[in-house]
């Protein structure tokens, strides 16, 4: 009785006046009870009902559950009691309280589950209000053409690229916010205003986003296409490495993944690109098939150059003349760089081998240049020894002049102009020599005059006239040479020291035309003497 007592307070449900169908199969379900005859039966079969819908593997059917539950019970009260009653009721009984506190963990859930995403929607629209700041904050674009025209737009495709960045992360917040929130058990009012801010941030995120794709699809279609106008066909554009043109198409399909483009501009790109690629990979393979033709040309043209320099390591072998082997080299030598398409590095192996065939004989002709150079210097030493020998000799004559007699005189200016006859000697030391023997015939008839003595008749007076003659002639030759010096020293060509030289010259031949002029004079007086 006392079961029957609870049963009968156990409320049920009245049904509601718009309550939702139940589910098709679970309509089947309820009419197969009908097939069982007996009570504890069908309440047996709706407690493993009640126990499938409120499984915790599971999601939990609380309007099933309730259902079942309802037309559960008043099978107990056309049950008689029994022990099996009693067990049946106590499973009935744990299941509702199963019910009841999975219910309030749910809502628990479902409550904390609306908070996080009221925190989470609350953050979108924040960071919403801060767009500016937030698109600054975006990653820069890492991929850049280095090529016209895009090269040109790097900081204008960095910017879109960052604000693209930004609104499809908010893009995505939303769309992820709004899924959670579908899948999110929580009332219906909660999922509405969940909903509305969601859609109010949305407005502000797609039809701007939608904007922005399309106008950077736009601009990067055209700037494409002006690419591939300004650098294709390669034949007939300025020459620029195919492996630039490569990579600067990978970067353009790299961008054109990275900058979000609608889908026409994204085939229409990637169309584009895909045929200048394939024209790339084309004149690739020409100019590998062409590389191949060049190397089989130099392989030939090396032939060739071998040929060539075996040739000049024969005439060597025969030729013992530097003159006609330099002469063969050059003549083979050039022969070989007119051959077509020889490499650089066969040119100088061929190179470096002739000049080693020749090389000793190179050596022989320095070594022989050497000899020679040794014997000038020798010769040249010998011949200035010779020449400071003959100077000094004519100087300690010019010294020692006045005592030394007229005759003994005579006897040494014929012993030094042998000497000077018989020496080779530069023009600058001619010059020297001859300035010096000028000076010894000055002494001479200087000694000439004083022979004369001091007692003058008639018998001297032819000498004297002669002698006259002699000072008159050479005083002549003096002003000859003083005008030589002088135009010299009016030329442009002497160096300082030559100046000083020719300065020094002339002040000499000054002196000696004052001697001179002097002696000249007393002559004149002496004959005047003896003609009086």
């Amino acid at each position: 009785m006392k079961l029957d007592e609870e049963i009968s307070k156990d409320p049920c449900k009245k049904p509601d006046k718009q309550k939702p169908a139940l589910s098709e199969e679970l309509q089947k379900w309820i009419a197969s009870l009908e097939e069982c005859t007996l009570p504890e039966e069908k309440i047996r079969s709706m407690i493993e009902a009640m126990q499938s819908r409120v499984d915790e593997n599971g999601s939990p059917k609380f309007r099933e559950f309730w259902e079942i539950r309802n037309l559960c019970l008043p099978l107990f009260k056309g049950m008689p009691p029994s022990l099996l009653r009693t067990e049946l009721w106590q499973q009935y009984v744990d299941l509702s309280v199963k019910a009841r506190r999975l219910k309030v963990v749910l809502e628990e859930k479902s409550s904390f589950a609306y908070e996080q995403m009221d925190l989470a929607i609350a953050s979108l629209e924040q960071d919403l209000g801060n767009y500016a700041e937030k698109t600054l904050q975006m990653p820069e674009l890492d991929s850049y053409v280095t090529l016209e025209p895009l090269s040109a737009k790097r900081d204008q495709y960095s910017n879109l690229y960052k604000e693209m960045h930004l609104l499809n992360v908010f893009a995505a917040k939303v769309n992820a916010l709004r899924k959670e929130a579908i899948k999110t058990d929580m009332r219906v009012r909660n999922k509405h205003k969940l909903f509305e801010r969601l859609s109010a941030c949305g407005n502000q995120i797609f039809p701007k986003r939608k904007e922005l794709i399309k106008k950077m699809s736009h601009m990067f279609t055209q700037d494409v296409l002006l690419f591939a106008e300004t650098y294709f066909p390669v034949e007939k554009k300025p020459s620029i490495a195919l492996y630039s043109l490569q990579e600067e198409i990978k970067i353009l399909q790299q961008l054109a993944k990275k900058l979000t483009l609608n889908t026409q501009a994204f085939t229409e790109v990637r169309k584009t690109l895909s045929q200048h690629w394939d024209q790339l990979k084309l004149r690739e393979k020409e100019k590998k098939q062409e590389f191949v033709q060049r190397k089989q040309q130099q392989q030939q043209s090396h032939e060739q150059a071998v040929e060539k320099v075996l040739e000049f390591e024969g005439f060597c072998k025969e030729s013992a003349s530097l003159p006609l082997i330099q002469s063969k080299f050059e003549e083979i030598f050039t022969q070989i760089k007119a051959l077509p398409d020889l490499s650089r590095d066969s040119e100088r192996h061929c190179k470096e081998r002739m000049i080693a065939c020749k090389k000793p004989f190179e050596e022989l002709e320095k070594q022989q240049r050497l000899e020679v150079g040794k014997l000038e210097r020798e010769q040249k030493a010998l011949r200035l020894q010779k020449f400071q020998e003959l100077q000094s000799e004519i100087q300690k004559a010019l010294e020692e002049g006045e005592r030394n007699s007229f005759d003994a005189l005579v006897v040494l200016q014929e012993s030094i102009e042998g000497k000077i006859k018989n020496l080779v000697v530069l023009k600058t030391e001619k010059m020297v020599l001859d300035r010096l023997m000028r000076a010894f015939k000055d002494l001479l008839l200087e000694a000439k005059r004083r022979s004369f003595g001091s007692h003058l008749d008639q018998e001297k007076y032819a000498e004297l006239q002669a002698l006259l003659q002699d000072k008159k002639a050479r005083r002549q030759e003096v002003k000859e040479q003083i005008q030589v010096y002088r135009k010299a020293l009016g030329g442009s060509g002497l160096d300082f020291e030559k100046s000083m030289m020719y300065q020094e010259w002339m002040e000499s031949e000054k002196e000696v035309l004052e001697k001179m002029n002097a002696s000249i004079t007393e002559l004149e007086e002496k004959i005047e003497q003896i003609e009086g």
